[in-house]
């Protein structure tokens, strides 16, 4: 890639960013409401993007899904790119993961978004982000680096193209489709995002692309974790051309998130391209494992392509409410401080405020003894089901062992919530049945690392989704 890197260039290096023109002030960022929508690119061309970046800072914990980035090339009515951010940068369930790759690289924990792919266009480029969550965005920080060119682009030049598309649940056969697209042009990468309905492997999909129309597949793949060129199920990487962004195993409620760049190997199309991979995978049916059966999961996905425009439009985007694979009963633990049970003589649970805690604060339990060390949950549960169970928590210097429970039932192994700085992390805690009615989640100590100074205990949220 350093090859001619010395050579001479033509046109003017621009950029579009949220830097602030008072030069005395380091508020360099956007602060947006909920529904706002801001104009981070109004460029004139011709050029081309070179560069997007991103760090956002918003308390709602699926932002990464329910802030939309959107791009028109030359005036079209429909957008071009239009896919939550999250996704976009190849991870998927509104989560931050870091990424390394060839086009996009994510870093800083998942909250540096980088994104290389060129973008061009002829006249102009208008560039977008919405607040679709219900959660204000404190700051929206961003560059778009493009260059102007002194010429014309050239007559073959096709402009970039990024679609989102979910399923939330599957249907019980029939492939899922990437992108059906219309036009001449070259399809050059996939993101897909699995949650898992069921227990068993989910990847034992085939990819399938028809080209120009055909009526039967000419490429045909051999699994989903081959079409993602790994091999033997998935595990955590990132590759320049390839890699597993999210990976928490094969049981129920867990997710996956891959991406496969075909920039050496692009599918090259002339009238239309349906890229498509089955839904199938192992499960039990009647009693007995079947490795090649339909599975219920929900997909979600970004199809990434350059062609001619003009383009079909995307189907409609999925409403932000429709968006998580899941129906979730969310409790911020610091809005419920009086339905909290400590041991008699306990100090009270009290609000720790921040703004990297969703909903801007955590619940903070200091007890001054072992007995006094335990923290009761009550929740309410509306439908019976089954439910995963998952705590959003702080660890640090001085926190606890903590064992969980649910209606007195353990849930796994205690946590050793000590680390050596302070962090905020989202743990799976176990799955469990639950009926309509009241439940106790319960929060009990029972020791502290020896490097520990404490057996303090910081619950942000706790997830139960059915």
């Amino acid at each position: 890639m350093l090859d001619g890197l010395f050579l001479a260039r033509s046109g003017r290096t621009m950029r579009s960013s949220s830097s602030n023109p008072d030069l005395d002030s380091n508020y360099d960022f956007l602060r947006m409401d909920p529904g706002q929508e801001v104009v981070i690119g109004d460029l004139t061309g011709p050029g081309i993007i070179q560069h997007i970046w991103f760090t956002i800072d918003c308390p709602d914990p699926y932002y990464p899904r329910h802030l939309t980035l959107r791009a028109w090339w030359d005036g079209e009515a429909e957008p071009s790119i239009e896919v939550p951010i999250g996704d976009f940068f190849a991870v998927g369930h509104g989560l931050d993961a870091p990424v390394n790759s060839m086009p996009v690289q994510v870093s800083g924990s998942g909250r540096a978004r980088n994104c290389y792919w060129p973008m061009p266009f002829r006249d102009k480029a208008r560039l977008t982000v919405t607040n679709d969550s219900e959660s204000p965005v404190y700051a929206l920080y961003y560059y778009v680096d493009w260059v102007q060119l002194p010429t014309a682009l050239p007559e073959d030049t096709r402009r970039f193209h990024a679609q989102y598309s979910q399923r939330f649940p599957l249907v019980p056969d029939g492939d899922y489709v990437f992108a059906d697209i219309r036009g001449a042009g070259h399809y050059v990468g996939s993101v897909l995002s699995i949650y898992s309905a069921e227990q068993g492997w989910p990847g034992e999909g085939d990819d399938r692309f028809y080209i120009d129309g055909e009526e039967h597949f000419s490429l045909a793949g051999t699994g989903t974790e081959d079409y993602f060129c790994d091999a033997w199920g998935f595990r955590l990487f990132t590759h320049p051309y390839y890699g597993v962004t999210v990976w928490e195993g094969d049981g129920p409620h867990c997710r996956t998130t891959a991406y496969r760049w075909h920039i050496p190997d692009p599918v090259v199309f002339t009238t239309s391209l349906r890229a498509t991979i089955e839904t199938r995978g192992w499960a039990i049916r009647n009693g007995a494992w079947d490795g090649h059966t339909h599975r219920p999961d929900r997909y979600a996905s970004v199809a990434y392509w350059y062609q001619t425009e003009p383009h079909a439009a995307f189907p409609r985007f999925p409403a932000v409410a429709d968006r998580m694979p899941f129906a979730e009963t969310r409790i911020e633990v610091e809005d419920v401080l009086e339905a909290l049970r400590v041991p008699e003589g306990a100090p009270r649970p009290e609000r720790q405020g921040g703004r990297f805690w969703a909903g801007g604060g955590q619940m903070f339990f200091r007890p001054e003894t072992l007995e006094q060390a335990q923290v009761e949950v009550p929740v309410t549960i509306t439908e019976a089901g089954s439910h995963l169970i998952v705590a959003r928590w702080t660890t640090s210097y001085d926190y606890g062992i903590y064992q969980v429970s649910v209606d007195g039932q353990n849930l796994g192994d205690p946590h050793d919530l000590y680390t050596p700085g302070t962090d905020i992390t989202e743990e799976r805690l176990g799955v469990v049945d639950l009926t309509a009615g009241e439940h106790t989640i319960s929060f009990r100590c029972v020791g502290s690392n020896p490097k520990s100074t404490g057996q303090y205990l910081g619950l942000d949220s706790l997830m139960l989704r059915r």
